[in-house]
């Protein structure tokens, strides 16, 4: 019996390490939510120990903060870095954005992101200025915050390159917020949130 059960712990432990030798060699492969996601081998090995936040609720916190579904995303990708904190590194696109997190792979929680137009505007003609009241009201609303919410809140009208854009930054509970907001039109350009305590 003692023999028999031995032999069982064995050809379990080879059906397990078959069926993470070809979750391996998947890792290149499209996710099932079908948006060309890629997961890294380390980030796959990390779940399987249990020691880290699982991929689902990494990608469940990540599209929910962005405020994207599933399926409007494209070109995920998540990579586990262990030096020092670990954190889950994620990247995607979704509409005219590309969106990067770094979470914290034990607590889960989002300590950095930043989000970027993919195609930035190289330059544009001569109009109004927006008021600098119009580019806070744009970077204030992105996150649902209301103005008193708000401290150390500035607004500076800069270049970057050919374009003019209004830099807003500001802190809002544990967070440090900044922004880069067309000084014509009022649209987002790109912005960061970065955890400034816990």
């Amino acid at each position: 019996m003692k023999m028999k059960m031995c032999v069982g712990k064995n050809i379990l432990k080879k059906v397990t390490a078959v069926v993470l030798a070809a979750a391996f060699l998947a890792v290149a492969a499209p996710g099932d939510a079908n948006d060309g996601s890629v997961l890294s081998t380390m980030a796959i090995r990390a779940e399987a120990s249990g020691k880290y936040v699982s991929q689902g609720s990494i990608k469940k916190a990540v599209l929910k903060d962005a405020g994207v579904t599933e399926g409007k995303i494209r070109n995920y990708e998540v990579k586990l870095k262990t030096k020092k904190n670990p954190v889950y590194e994620v990247e995607f696109e979704a509409g005219a954005y590309e969106y990067e997190y770094d979470v914290d792979a034990v607590s889960g929680k989002i300590k950095e992101m930043s989000c970027e137009l993919i195609k930035k505007p190289k330059s544009r003609k001569k109009g109004t200025l927006i008021a600098k009241s119009a580019a806070k009201k744009a970077a204030l609303a992105q996150w649902n915050l209301k103005s008193d919410s708000a401290s150390r809140m500035k607004c500076v009208l800069k270049k970057n390159g050919r374009l003019e854009v209004y830099k807003v930054t500001f802190r809002a509970g544990s967070y440090k917020y900044e922004y880069e907001v067309d000084a014509y039109t009022g649209k987002l350009l790109e912005y960061e949130r970065e955890l400034v305590r816990q």
